[in-house]
């Protein structure tokens, strides 16, 4: 639950942060970004950059559910 004086400096700055809130959600994502990789949908595609890496599959979303991902 979010206390009372987060919301109010929510309310007040536009922004707070909310530690931990996606915590149980990083090593589900960790491994579906993993999975996409490995296994690109036809839209997938490589794109070229001067640093890292740039890696997008915009309808990924549809294939990979939570309870599919083994992380």
């Amino acid at each position: 639950m979010i206390p009372a004086a987060q919301i109010a400096d929510f309310q007040r700055d536009g922004v707070v942060k909310v530690e931990g809130l996606f915590a149980d959600w990083v090593d589900v994502m960790t491994a579906g970004v993993a999975r996409n990789l490995a296994e690109p949908r036809e839209y997938a595609s490589e794109n070229e950059v001067t640093k890292g890496r740039f890696f997008d599959d915009y309808s990924v979303k549809r294939r990979v559910k939570r309870d599919q991902i083994s992380a």
